[in-house]
Formats: structure tokens, sequence, C-alpha cells
């Protein structure tokens, strides 16, 4: 089962559900989405690859599917019957890798997204015999590249001015930044840290601004101390009004309809 959503806005988070007998590999392209498997919970970036296990529950969390570009891959297939186009003694093996590795959440291979975009071309055309061909080669190319970089269960840290920045963000949340302001804070011209910036973790530092704003106002909003409008003051918004829309933007709900979640 292949799936790709590119989501302008968030949508409604995902139940807790498993797949039986399969193995799921998601790849986010671009923006950011958290996972939560058992009590652990896991924040995957732009370029980060997350896999569940045969039979595991999973969950969003609790938190909406932001915006962003997501694509999945389930695989479901017994060693002794041919899977993936393949005949059993060169599937086994590959399925029996992906099974075993060290991590879950890992850096995905730089070619990830291409092969993707090959997968879904090629699954448009899969009915003819080269399109069989071309959507085999380019599973199993990407694969073998979440294999080999799942063995390396390398945590992708962005570089040192990128977190130093996230860091002076994080200490205002509740002032009205300007992204200049953080660039120079860092000492990057504002060109240079936008793009480092998504570089390193997939998202502007516009968004990820927005988006650590908004899960401070859910958690000001659930202590049910403040009005709306006290929030989107206490965030640094210049009205009520650009505060709900931002808020309904990343997380799907109106601050009103989050004051009354239980």
């Amino acid at each position: 089962m292949f799936g790709h959503y590119q989501y302008l806005a968030a949508q409604e988070g995902l139940d807790a559900h498993r797949h039986p007998g399969s193995l799921e590999i998601c790849f986010l392209a671009r923006g950011e989405q958290t996972y939560r498997v058992g009590r652990q919970v896991y924040r995957l970036r732009g370029g980060d690859q997350f896999i569940t296990f045969a039979d595991e529950w999973h969950d969003s969390a609790g938190e909406p599917q932001q915006k962003g570009e997501l694509y999945w891959i389930i695989v479901q297939g017994a060693p002794s019957q041919e899977t993936l186009l393949l005949h059993p003694s060169l599937s086994r093996p590959l399925l029996r890798g992906l099974a075993r590795l060290p991590g879950r959440h890992f850096r995905a291979a730089p070619e990830a997204v291409n092969w993707l975009a090959q997968i879904e071309a090629a699954l448009i055309e899969r009915k003819s015999g080269p399109g069989q061909l071309a959507l085999s080669g380019a599973i199993h190319q990407y694969l073998l590249g979440t294999l080999h970089a799942g063995s390396r269960a390398l945590q992708h840290t962005p570089n040192q001015r990128v977190r130093e920045a996230m860091d002076w963000m994080e200490a205002r949340l509740g002032e009205p930044i300007r992204i200049r302001e953080a660039a120079e804070a860092v000492g990057w011209s504002e060109a240079h840290f936008k793009a480092a910036f998504r570089r390193e973790t997939g998202q502007t530092p516009h968004d990820y601004l927005l988006r650590r704003k908004m899960v401070q106002a859910s958690q000001l909003l659930a202590a049910r101390g403040q009005s709306v409008t006290g929030v989107a003051m206490a965030l640094g918004f210049s009205s009520s009004q650009h505060f709900a829309t931002a808020f309904r933007k990343f997380t799907g709900h109106t601050p009103s309809e989050a004051r009354d979640f239980p």
C-alpha cells in the first residue's frame, strides 16, 4: 500500500491503529509530524523516516496531522511468498533486515524523495510491462536506501547556529518576533538564515515559530485560566482574530473549541 499527502493546513489527528503482519515506513518530505508508539513520542522533521513494525499500535499522540508532505508505504508479505515483485529468496532478507532495524526514527537517504516520486509515477503505468519494471526498481531502491539509513540509526541534529536560533525563539514565544531578529541573533543575514533553517529542519523559521506558539497556546487554553484574547496577547499576537486564524491553521480547531476539550 502506497500513500502520499500534501496538507496545506492541519488535519484531524491519527487515532490509535495497527497494521497486522505489516511494516509501515513513513517519509516526511517537509513540515513536522508527531507519532506515538506505546508511551514514546517521536517528533519528525522534514527529511526524517519513521517505521512502525508489525502489529504495533500507534497514533499522533493527540496532536493533529500537521501541514506538510508525507509519503507512506505499508509492506505486507510472508517470507515464503513472492513479495515486492521479488522471488522469496530475495524478498526474505530485505523484509527481515527492515524488521530488525535498530531504530525506528532516522534521517532518510538523500535520494528518498526521488525514489518515492518514481514509485508514484510508476503506479500510474503499472499495468504495462515497463511500468511494472519501473515500479519494482523504484520500490527496491527506496527500501534498500531505508535499510541502509536505518542501519546507521543516525539521529539528525541541526547545525549549531540553527539550534541557537531555535533556542532564541523558544525563549521569546511571548513576543512579536521578526525572523530578521532571529537571524541577527545568530550572526546571519535573513536570506541565509531562512535557507539554512529550511534545509536543516524541513520548515521555514516562520512556520516553526508559529508552531511553537500554537503548542504553548494549546497548553494555556487547556489550563482554562485565560481567555482567548488573553492567550493571544500572551503570545505576542496583534489581535485575537489573527491568533484564532493561526491556531486553526496549525491545529484544525478554533481556540474556543480547544478550551472545551476535556
